[in-house]
């Protein structure tokens, strides 16, 4: 029987989902808008120049350190001063294109060099591959620079980017490598239905089912067998894999893809579609949920609820979690159904092998570089 998918990050399906802003959030320059700037974040490694009372640089960016919560290292040195290597966070910057500093801690690492420089943000203006700008910050590449988890092709405005390098005299960042922060929050899980080694794509949920694209840098591990060198080559129809993936102009692209033993129990998070008039059943992203006398109820608030009072607290649109058994249909039989709080980042279906115990989990913003051996697939 086939097992079925997960689904998707985002609760406008595919099509709100993403690494890179929406068209109208960009201008005709190739740049994003003042209204969408002011929303982006940026972290920041570099070295204090032209420090005033509020602001400094690092590079061509201006900081905004007012507001910032200041590292008792630095407090301690007397504060903020001009030759400091430091590292900046910021959730916003301001429409004039200063960065708000949220931290600031010192790096007093042996080996820094005064002109190095790491920032982490979105690409706010894009001329080519070889230059444009990350949070305002200007960003030259070249043949000897380096790109992870993408390649030059992905280059785009409103995509988020890590790039280090050292600094030149125009201020223009040289980057030795720029690593791509695309939002990995789509996970998939099932029987695989069909597999292009050649093309690198594999298939997930028949046909026509969901098509990943699986890029020679992403990530594949073999948990079933153990193999130690794994390759789309050696997947078969049929397989069960666990993907991490983020939408790239419109295609599913993976960062990861292991295969797995084959597991049992469902569970499916998502916006409540349709409400049967009986509330005998209800649909969750297009899946049918199929409830019972035996189905246990349990209200945003984390108590159980009556099937009356669970009822009278849902509608198409509420964020619900259905845990359950996969029929021969295609529909879940839930054992749970909980009212989640709000919309989560992860809209998922998992499928487990231990049906009395729960998933452990998996931070969303899990950082790149150190991702865990093991994935939970869900966000609770």
């Amino acid at each position: 029987m086939q097992k079925i998918i997960a689904l998707f990050a985002c609760c406008g399906g595919l099509a709100a989902c993403g690494g890179s802003t929406s068209q109208d959030a960009v201008s005709g320059s190739g740049s994003l808008s003042a209204e969408t700037l002011a929303k982006q974040g940026a972290d920041i490694r570099g070295t204090v120049e032209g420090l005033s009372d509020t602001t400094f640089s690092i590079g061509a960016v201006t900081v905004d350190f007012s507001q910032a919560a200041i590292d008792d290292t630095i407090q301690d040195q007397g504060g903020l001063q001009n030759g400091l290597f430091v590292e900046v966070e910021s959730d916003q910057m301001q429409v004039n294109g200063t960065l708000l500093a949220s931290s600031i801690e010192m790096d007093d690492a042996a080996d820094l060099d005064e002109n190095e420089m790491e920032i982490e943000g979105v690409i706010t203006a894009l001329s080519s591959a070889e230059s444009f700008e990350v949070s305002g910050q200007q960003v030259a590449t070249n043949a000897a620079t380096l790109f992870e988890r993408g390649t030059a092709a992905d280059l785009a405005v409103g995509v988020r980017v890590e790039v280090e390098g050292d600094l030149d005299a125009s201020n223009t960042l040289v980057a030795e490598k720029v690593s791509f922060r695309f939002e990995e929050n789509i996970r998939i899980r099932g029987d695989l239905s069909s597999v292009d080694s050649g093309g690198g794509s594999v298939t997930v949920f028949g046909s026509p089912g969901i098509t990943v694209q699986v890029p020679a840098e992403a990530e594949l591990r073999d948990k079933r067998d153990d193999m130690e060198s794994f390759s789309l080559a050696d997947l078969a129809v049929g397989d069960e894999v666990r993907i991490r993936a983020s939408l790239r102009e419109g295609s599913l692209v993976a960062s990861r893809l292991e295969r797995r033993d084959p597991e049992l129990r469902v569970r499916l998070q998502g916006p409540v579609g349709s409400i049967s008039p009986d509330t005998s059943s209800l649909t969750i992203l297009g899946i049918t949920i199929q409830l019972s006398a035996a189905t246990e109820f349990e209200g945003d608030d984390e108590l159980p609820k009556t099937s009356g009072e669970f009822f009278s607290l849902l509608q198409s649109g509420s964020l619900a979690k259905a845990t359950g058994t996969l029929q021969a249909d295609g529909s879940i039989l839930a054992t749970e159904l909980e009212l989640e709080d709000e919309m989560e980042d992860a809209i998922e279906l998992e499928i487990e092998d231990e049906p009395e115990d729960e998933l452990d989990d998996e931070p969303a913003d899990e950082p790149e570089d150190e991702m865990e051996d093991e994935i939970d697939m869900e966000d609770e």
